[in-house]
């Protein structure tokens, strides 16, 4: 059974976003987000939004996934 870990980081992670405000799509952007690690398999919480780089996603929801699959992905990279 895998340890839960209490660890907390901070990543900065480029992703692709929809659309900016500007009408253009796929756009990259920064977003600095403060993670929770909470196992090894890489299950991640965001705590805490940070900083965007860029104009806003078409939702937080969306923010919320895109970062935690990054972040996901980051720790599994790690192992």
């Amino acid at each position: 059974q895998p340890v839960v870990r209490k660890d907390t980081a901070e990543y900065e992670i480029m992703v692709y976003s929809d659309h900016d405000r500007s009408g253009y799509w796929s756009s990259i952007t920064t977003v600095r987000v403060r993670l929770r690690i909470l196992d090894r398999l890489g299950n991640v919480r965001a705590t805490s939004k940070g900083e965007s780089s860029a104009w806003e996603y078409q939702s937080w929801a969306d923010e919320d996934k895109l970062c935690e699959d990054a972040a996901r992905r980051a720790v599994l990279n790690l192992k």
